[in-house]
């Protein structure tokens, strides 16, 4: 692959690299929420390590790993929506979600949530999104 790669980079194939580049970040986005399409829930992922719970939430995207993550509201406590801990052919999170989810979006509902690591005081605790009610888009604030 890199000597493909180098050999187009001296004959100048900008468009076969910005199809490669391209081809990435759809991936990374795939990657992040799985593939909510054909996708079994996430409470059948045999990397869950506890009961799944509800969370009166906020869900928006942030910088870093995961990008997506969910504010407990009335607390200081952040789940971060797995991007690596989910097994093939699971979701971390619904297709109505992914919908909505933008970076221009807050949005707000009651999550039912799926553990992939443990609770600890001062440490994200990982999750998937295996299920989603009461659904409130708002336009994020600029911070």
């Amino acid at each position: 692959m890199l000597q493909i790669f180098d050999e187009e980079m001296k004959r100048g194939g900008s468009v076969l690299i910005a199809a490669w580049l391209t081809l990435g970040v759809a991936g990374s986005l795939a990657d992040t929420l799985g593939d909510p399409v054909s996708s079994r829930p996430c409470h059948e992922d045999p990397y869950v390590v506890g009961r799944c719970f509800s969370v009166r939430g906020r869900m928006n995207y942030w910088n870093g790993s995961p990008s997506v993550r969910i504010w407990k509201v009335g607390t200081r406590r952040i789940l971060g929506v797995s991007e690596n801990r989910t097994s093939a052919g699971y979701s971390s999170i619904p297709r109505d979600l992914v919908e909505k989810l933008s970076w221009d979006t807050d949005l707000f509902a009651d999550f039912v949530v799926c553990p992939f690591s443990a609770e600890q005081p001062g440490a994200m605790q990982f999750v998937c999104v295996d299920a989603v009610s009461n659904v409130t888009v708002k336009r994020r604030q600029a911070q």
